[in-house]
Formats: structure tokens, sequence, C-alpha cells
């Protein structure tokens, strides 16, 4: 008998989002994407507008959703994290983290709830300060890289006589340092009010060999954060055929290659109550919060990790508490995007990141599936 799990959610339209993060030793990995492989970890700033601002752009706090969910994609040990909150100066800072445990994530993640917010905005401050933390605590063996989450719109505070001049040529020159040093800045531009400054975050990006994305859901986070992993790792996607879904519980196999695997991320997020089981290639259900599976949750998705997962075909199945008819009779699709079989004859070296990016739809409720493999 399947062992079900019961998560709650905020209500709304579902949406389920699945992240698959598997991480396997250098020997499994294929030649084709070793050439991108520059390093065997991230050391990653996560840099959030938190002036007044943002009551408007980001209502739902998805700059806080964003931020926790990058840090549980990433695996148990090995990489680092600091955090900026800034407003026209650093609000808060979270000094780079090396995470080694679950405390580890959770003190990172309980930071960013605990972030307020207050007047006036700077972008250039931000940013500065996350080149700073990253020339002075970065591991010089991991990859660095800034994430920015703001509605790119500058709001100086007249009685210091700051000037958007000056915001300029102090954002320029990070710029340069960050181009230097090789640090790409990632920009998630939150628009819930349509006043995004879409234009002064795609070029901040642009400059440092990032990308922008835009949005005003917690829906499009894996899917956003999925292709910052890829884009980092210089990877491709390759589309697999659809797989049709029967509205119902709905039933992701995943494909875990060999033994040598060493963890496994499956994220889902929901904004109503949702079962889940999961199931292991012998078929016995398996315990999301065990030995082998934990699982980590927040107000818009919930995490769970598994440790050395056997090789095989592995089952999720996930529903919804309550179905509406429009539900119950709707089909779904998903279309798989798979790199890990393109790239699979030859090796890899550790710390290359493989993406995986479904797409699954319906019409009351939508599924979207990415899937986001790291070795």
């Amino acid at each position: 008998m399947l062992r079900t799990r019961k998560i709650r959610w905020l209500s709304g339209t579902m949406v389920l989002l699945a992240i698959l993060t598997l991480l396997l030793p250098q020997a499994l990995l294929p030649q084709a994407a070793a050439a991108q492989a520059q390093t065997s970890g991230i050391d990653a700033v996560l840099v959030a507008d938190v002036s007044n601002s943002m009551n408007t752009s980001d209502r739902d706090k998805i700059s806080n959703e964003a931020m926790k969910m990058f840090i549980d994609m990433l695996p148990v040990q090995g990489d680092k994290v600091g955090i900026v909150a800034y407003t026209d100066q650093v609000e808060r800072e979270k000094a780079m983290l090396e995470i080694q445990s679950d405390a580890d994530k959770s003190s990172l993640k309980d930071f960013i709830d605990q972030l307020g917010r207050g007047p006036y905005t700077d972008v250039s401050v931000g940013v500065a300060e996350a080149v700073n933390i990253l020339n002075h605590g970065a591991d010089p063996s991991h990859s660095p890289m800034i994430v920015l989450l703001a509605d790119g719109n500058n709001d100086f505070n007249k009685t210091k006589g700051r000037t958007q001049a000056q915001s300029d040529a102090d954002l320029e020159k990070s710029v340069k340092e960050a181009q230097d040093q090789g640090i790409p800045v990632y920009t998630i531009g939150l628009n819930a009010d349509g006043k995004l400054n879409k234009d002064a975050l795609a070029d901040l990006a642009k400059q440092t060999g990032g990308k922008s994305f835009i949005t005003d859901t917690p829906d499009d986070l894996p899917q956003i954060l999925s292709e910052i992993f890829a884009d980092h790792a210089k990877l491709n996607v390759v589309k697999l055929p659809s797989v049709t879904g029967n509205g119902s519980y709905q039933e992701v196999t995943v494909n875990v290659p060999n033994d040598s695997v060493l963890e496994a991320n499956i994220s889902i997020m929901s904004s109503k109550p949702v079962e889940v089981q999961l199931t292991d290639p012998s078929g016995q259900a398996v315990d999301l919060n065990s030995d082998a599976a934990k699982l980590s949750t927040s107000k818009s998705y919930s995490l769970v990790k598994l440790l050395k997962p056997q090789e095989g075909d592995w089952k999720l199945r996930v529903k919804g508490l309550r179905k509406t008819a429009s539900i119950s009779t709707c089909c779904s699709t998903m279309i798989f995007s798979l790199l890990w079989t393109q790239l699979r004859p030859s090796p890899i070296p550790k710390g290359t990141r493989l993406i995986l990016l479904p797409n699954w739809r319906m019409a009351v409720s939508h599924f979207r599936i990415m899937i986001c493999i790291r070795i």
C-alpha cells in the first residue's frame, strides 16, 4: 500500500512542479558536456530588493520563494550561498555559508523569512555588495554567480542628494568588476504591478553573461531557476515525446540511471492541498520523512530529497485533495525535455549540471513539471 503525505497550501489554482536533481560521480558523466564543466560547485549570492515598491511589484513575496527554492535545489553539501537585501543601502546581509547540512539550508531560509521592507531603492547598492561578497568569500574552485530579484527601478532619497548618474556610475563599476571576475548576474524581474524596468535588468544580465527573466507568479520559479542552472553550466535542452495524463492521480516516472546516483530532489508546488505518493523501483512505498527521504516545505512548494536512491524507475503520483469536474474530465500533456540520453555515451567531470524541462498544463488545474539533473 502506498504511503500518502498530505501537504496544505494557500487557496487558488493548483500547480504542480517537480524538479529532479541527480548527483552522479565523475566516471558516469558524458564527455560532450565535459567541455562545459569548469568547477565542482557553485558560489551564489542572492540579491533581493526589499524596498517598499516591492509591496506592489512583489505582493506575494515571490522573491523570498525564489531564493528558498534556489537553496533547496542545491545539493546537501558543497555549494556556498550568501544573501543581500537592499533598499538604497544594504539592509541585511548573510555572509557566504558553505552548505553542509539541512540546518545550514534552514538557517539561510530562516534569514530570508525575516527580511522586512523599507523606503528608497538603488539597484547599484545590491549588485556592488554581491560582487564584494564573492570577491572576498568565494571558493576559487567554485563557479560564482549572482541572482538579482527586483523590479529594476530606483527611488532615491532626495535629502541625500543621490542622483541617477551616480547610481549608474557605481553600477557600471560593479559590472566591470563582475566581467573581470567571470561573475554572471541573472535577473528575475518582479512585475505584479506592470511597472518593471525590464530593459535595465536585461542589460545588466547581458553585460555580465547572465540571463534575464520576468514573472508575477511563483508558478514560474522552477522553470526560471532550472534555466539559470542550465545556462550557468552552458548546456542545451533536447525535447522528448509528450505523455498524456488521465485527470486523476498524475504519475511521473523518474529514471535513476544507475546505482551511483548520490541524491535526487523532487519539488512539488501547489496552492491547494495535494496528496503525494512515492514508490521506489521495487514497488515499495517511500516514507517522506525518513533517512531515505526528506521533505522540506515553503508556502508555495515542497521538496522531497532522496538520498542514494536505487537504480531504476521511481514513481511519483500527485493529486489535489479536491477536484472539480473540469479537472477530472480534462487531460493534461507533459512535454519532456531531456539532455541525459543525448550525452550519456561518454564521461563528464563532476560538477556538470544537466537540465530536463518538461511542461504539463490543465484547464482549471495546470501542472508544469521540470526535471533538473546535477552531476
